[in-house]
């Protein structure tokens, strides 16, 4: 196994602590950014599409407040990037792929194309918890290569576009946009930071409401 940057065990955990290491408030909310992406995962496994799409948000939420809290009490370690990158992995590519794949990806054997965007965040999530974040100016950051985070919107976009475009054309479409993302997350280019923005919180929360209603007057069971 490769070597690999090593934090100081006291910043992990107090000395004869029972555990390997004492979470902190955004590890605790990141952490449940996994049990909710797995009801996700559920959501869509049992087709009810417009839930799965309402706990990915939850889950987006509860990462953004997870990076914003961390800024706020300036509790960065290097703990919490490696662990950030297990739990993007699971919301922002295991989630929405599933959702893919019960959307029309399966039927139409076009599920390599999810591989690749799998293979791809992978690349692009560990770049990341290598370098960080990149600061562009007084409290403004960007990425290297496109957010993973925008997965959610993807996906969201072709639900709504199935509304008016019948047909396995939608599908194909939205794995043209996914084949896309996997190049521009390996782009050499700085993009924006704006998940922590006001604005994308109202989003998120707004899209929350939208999906949970829809569900709601679907008739479809929550749990």
């Amino acid at each position: 196994m490769a070597k690999r940057k090593k934090e100081n065990i006291n910043t992990l955990a107090p000395k004869n602590s029972l555990f390997i290491v004492r979470l902190s408030l955004p590890d605790l909310i990141a952490l449940s950014g996994i049990m909710i992406s797995l009801i996700s995962i559920l959501h869509s496994h049992y087709g009810r599409l417009e839930y799965a799409l309402a706990f990915m948000f939850v889950a987006m939420l509860t990462d953004s407040l997870n990076v914003f809290f961390t800024r706020l009490f300036k509790l960065e370690r290097l703990f919490g990037r490696y662990l950030d990158g297990f739990i993007n992995f699971m919301i922002y590519v295991i989630a929405p792929v599933v959702f893919l794949y019960y959307f029309g990806f399966e039927r139409l054997k076009i599920v390599w194309i999810l591989l690749l965007f799998g293979a791809c965040a992978v690349v692009r999530l560990s770049v990341y918890d290598q370098i960080g974040d990149i600061k562009t100016g007084k409290n403004e950051f960007a990425y290297l290569g496109m957010p993973v985070f925008w997965s959610h919107f993807i996906v969201t976009a072709f639900y709504g576009l199935s509304y008016l475009i019948k047909g396995d054309l939608v599908v194909y479409l939205a794995a043209a946009v996914m084949f896309l993302s996997s190049f521009l997350m390996l782009l050499n280019r700085k993009f924006p930071q704006v998940e922590t923005k006001p604005y994308m919180f109202a989003a998120m929360l707004a899209l929350i409401s939208l999906f949970l209603w829809l569900g709601i007057m679907k008739g479809s069971p929550l749990f």
